[in-house]
């Protein structure tokens, strides 16, 4: 199932407030199922694997970075 990140902010705030029909309606227009359900998850699921994906970025990068000058002010 296609992903559809705007509509599943709004179905995630839905669920948070467990309305599920407003959920269904705001991710894909359609009863709240289970196979709407599994994708929720699964988008859920790659958006915590790509934040993770960030931070270990982020982290390697910085371990990369010459060590500035605590004397220093930028």
């Amino acid at each position: 199932m296609a992903s559809h990140h705007g509509g599943m902010v709004t179905a995630l705030l839905a669920l948070a407030n467990n309305d599920m029909d407003a959920a269904a309606n705001a991710y894909e227009g359609n009863e709240f199922t289970e196979q709407l359900q599994n994708a929720i998850l699964a988008d859920i699921q790659s958006v915590g694997q790509a934040s993770e994906n960030l931070i270990l970025f982020l982290f390697l990068l910085r371990r990369s970075l010459p060590v500035s000058n605590p004397d220093c002010t930028n």
